[in-house]
């Protein structure tokens, strides 16, 4: 006899998803996030705003969820600290995971891309700056690290390994949590097709939208707030910018909890790379006000 077709083979009713639902789930993987969540809503509306508890509901809001969510990965080895901020994170509306040690970390890392890492430094076998080195590796992955207070010997070297930003301990779960969507907000946003010009004199290329950097035709790899904080002083060459400026609009801190040495750093960090004896730019300190981005050609 055959079986019934009614069920599946673990005796589980045989839910039939429409058409249109077949049809996102086949297309989600080509879309991007927004557009799969309002594909998702129109579904829902034009089929006469189904109900979560109907099993073509279900489906569709459990989707709207998961492609909304934003995946942060919490590395520490203190299970009771990855926890508490899982739970904070939880309560944000992200999609929290949690590694032990630095080994797991860059497992996870490789495997499941989360949107940010909230990384602790002192790690059981692989030690948070070697997880910084790896992962820069294969993914420019924003990166919050957690650091002791006196530890700054290891929170410029940090920040140097390509780290996005530092919140030192003890530290509230307030600041965490606005530090995370704060440079999540950076990495994701989009800026105009006007404010993505191309930015190029002789000797040097910037393009926003490749996210490519070229100094006399050799090409410059930065971490993704290296980039942002190049961008963005070089398409204002010649203005000078406060720390507390870029901390606002390169960080995108509307209330910044730490120390603006932050900037200094990312700032040291490229002029190695872009600054030599014969490089077309260079960034000046402006003492007691700045930093402002500047052609040595007359670019």
């Amino acid at each position: 006899m055959a079986a019934d077709q009614r069920f599946t083979q673990s005796g589980r009713p045989r839910v039939s998803r429409p058409k249109a639902v077949l049809c996102l789930t086949r297309l989600e993987t080509r879309l991007s996030r927004r557009r799969r969540l309002y594909l998702l809503l129109a579904y829902v509306f034009v089929s006469g705003g189904l109900s979560p508890r109907d099993e073509v509901g279900k489906f569709a809001c459990e989707r709207a969820i998961l492609v909304t969510k934003q995946r942060v990965l919490v590395v520490d080895d203190d299970e009771n600290t990855c926890e508490l901020i899982r739970l904070q994170l939880e309560m944000a509306g992200f999609d929290p995971l949690c590694a032990y040690n630095g080994r797991d970390a860059i497992s996870i890392s490789k495997e499941s891309r989360p949107s940010l890492i909230v990384l602790d430094l002192m790690l059981p076998e692989v030690d948070g700056l070697e997880v910084c080195r790896e992962v820069r590796r294969f993914a420019n992955i924003p990166i919050l690290m957690l650091t002791a207070k006196a530890d700054e010997f290891d929170r410029v070297l940090g920040l140097e390994m390509g780290a996005d930003d530092y919140v030192t301990k003890p530290f509230s779960l307030r600041e965490l949590i606005a530090r995370v969507k704060a440079v999540l907000r950076r990495a994701t946003s989009g800026q105009s097709v006007d404010d993505q010009q191309v930015v190029s004199v002789p000797g040097f290329y910037l393009n926003p939208l490749s996210r490519e950097v070229r100094i006399d035709d050799k090409r410059i790899e930065l971490t993704p707030k290296e980039f942002d904080l190049l961008w963005h002083l070089a398409r204002s060459r010649d203005r000078v910018f406060t720390r507390e400026q870029l901390l606002k609009q390169v960080w995108d801190y509307d209330e910044f909890f730490g120390d603006e040495r932050t900037v200094d750093q990312h700032v040291k960090r490229l002029r190695r790379k872009i600054e030599g004896e014969h490089t077309p730019c260079r960034i000046t300190t402006i003492w007691g006000v700045g930093y402002k981005f500047e052609f040595t050609n007359g670019g």
